[in-house]
């Protein structure tokens, strides 16, 4: 029994590049969030975010929001963080 090409660069697809199970939305974007450029260098995905935050439109802002009381501690610490930092 011999593969297709078709059929043999399919499974060679799915060895390299397994799909990645997507936590929920919200917790990884504050995981992303809370998370320093040291890591994002450590792990090597830094130029890839530099390159998708530059294509991003700059119409496209961070929904408000409506007070404190919203935030979680996540939120609050990366927000802390930042406000700290520049």
């Amino acid at each position: 029994d011999h593969p297709t090409p078709a059929a043999l660069a399919a499974h060679l697809g799915t060895l390299l590049f397994p799909e990645v199970a997507v936590p929920d939305e919200a917790r990884l974007r504050r995981a992303l969030a809370g998370a320093s450029l040291d890591r994002f260098r450590e792990l090597g995905v830094l130029e890839a975010l530099v390159k998708l935050a530059e294509e991003v439109p700059s119409s496209v802002v961070e929904p408000a929001v409506e007070s404190i009381d919203d935030l979680d501690v996540v939120d609050l610490i990366s927000r802390a963080m930042s406000s700290s930092e520049g």
